[in-house]
């Protein structure tokens, strides 16, 4: 994830040139991994899909999150299919 692009903008472009090996995503540091996993598996099927926690999610994809989260009261930042914290 970053300003640019983020995993799920990957995985259509793969997607679209007929991709049919594993897309690995770091996810050291994310809050909920298993919930973006599910989420790209569920649009993109041509492909596998690893979360890699020793792969550190960068500093500057944790404050997009941060920042997004602020957009959400406290009780939908705590529920875990958001993969949010308060």
């Amino acid at each position: 994830m970053s300003a640019s692009y983020d995993a799920a903008d990957v995985a259509m472009q793969l997607s679209k040139a007929g991709f049919a090996g594993c897309l690995t995503i770091a996810a050291g540091g994310l809050p909920n991994p298993e919930m973006i996993k599910r989420e790209l598996a569920r649009t993109h099927q041509g492909f596998r899909l690893r979360m890699d926690a020793s792969l550190p999610f960068s500093s500057e994809a944790r404050h997009m999150i941060a920042t997004l989260a602020r957009h959400y009261p406290p009780e939908e930042r705590l529920r875990p299919d958001l993969g949010l914290t308060a």
